[in-house]
């Protein structure tokens, strides 16, 4: 994996979004209380932005500090984000940190279930403690 240090490309109140020269964009969601939808869904469309600047087709998300996603928001990715990042192919491969949160984890499990079936997103989640084994698998070949 890469040793290059991560600079922030964008944050907010919900999360931050870092550019990696391995290949690949890494959100991570801030601890605290849920997030405003508006403040995570502009993490998403910075992301789309930056897949779009950078080629990168690789997302690592760190869910292991998100409090929820709230249902809107589920909807409002697999509904309008999605079908613009997955079919186009700016989006193609996703790798999750879980989180020790059961209800993130249901709705993470259902959001990548749902773009897999719907999209071909390839997914995977990851235990919180295996950031190597998420990126061995994120960086490898299709």
């Amino acid at each position: 994996m890469s040793s290059a240090p991560e600079v922030v490309s964008y944050e907010n109140e919900a999360g931050s979004l870092y550019s990696l020269p391995a290949g690949y964009l890494h959100l991570v969601w801030q601890t605290g209380p849920p997030r405003p939808e508006k403040a995570m869904r502009e993490v998403f469309e910075q992301a789309l932005q930056l897949l779009q600047q950078t080629g990168y087709p690789r997302l690592l998300t760190d869910h292991r500090q998100l409090t929820t996603y709230g249902d809107d928001v589920v909807g409002w990715l697999l509904a309008d984000w999605l079908p613009r990042v997955v079919p186009t192919r700016l989006l193609q491969r996703v790798a999750l940190m879980g989180s020790s949160r059961l209800t993130v984890r249901l709705q993470a499990d259902y959001l990548f279930r749902e773009a897999g079936a719907r999209y071909g997103l390839q997914s995977r989640c990851f235990g919180t403690g295996n950031m190597p084994e998420a990126l061995t698998w994120l960086l490898s070949p299709p």
